[in-house]
């Protein structure tokens, strides 16, 4: 017989386990695991993936969303819940996109590395920089990519800004030096 019992108490969350050994009834193996520090990780991995500007997301083999984070919602304005179990490319239309499943193909064939992809749809008022990731949370094989979009407009126009602001600055230069 074999049992294993999550208990939570106020002071700390453990797991029970106990098994009796083959044959004997009267003994056994017992263990207690002091879940504290993974529920504290899980706490924090929560954290970051609900409340990062970026969009998170997690996608199958199939191209389906599993999860996606609220970032989702502030940029296609549409709830979460919405993309899951979704197929990824359904969502957008036009050619740029259709690439997506060759990208997340590409990251689950990779052994350990990641794919970083910067986007430049010509029908989309943003750049997004889009980094695939594999996940393997059990085995060698690939269980689903790690999607990280971040919006890159802010910083490419902000670097634009900059260097039409150098030019004309060199420019001035320039024509106050010659003047002299």
């Amino acid at each position: 017989m074999r049992k294993s019992t999550f208990i939570k108490t106020a002071a700390v969350p453990v797991l029970v386990g106990a098994a009796a050994l083959e044959g004997r009834r009267e003994e056994g193996v017992a263990f207690v695991l002091d879940l504290t520090e993974r529920k504290r990780a899980e706490y924090l991995a929560r954290q970051v993936f609900e409340n990062s500007p970026d969009r998170i997301s997690i996608v199958g083999p199939d191209y389906r969303f599993k999860r996606v984070n609220p970032a989702f919602e502030r940029r296609w304005g549409m709830p979460p819940d919405t993309f899951i179990g979704k197929h990824g490319p359904s969502f957008w239309d036009g050619k740029a996109l259709s690439r997506r499943p060759r990208r997340i193909s590409t990251a689950v064939s990779r052994r350990g590395s990641r794919l970083r992809r910067v986007v430049q749809p010509i029908f989309w008022p943003t750049l997004p920089l889009v980094t695939y990731s594999p996940l393997r949370p059990t085995s060698e094989r690939v269980e689903a990519v790690l999607a990280i979009g971040r919006d890159l407009t802010e910083h490419v126009l902000a670097s634009e800004a900059l260097r039409e602001a150098q030019m004309e600055l060199a420019h001035v230069t320039r024509v106050t030096t010659l003047a002299s």
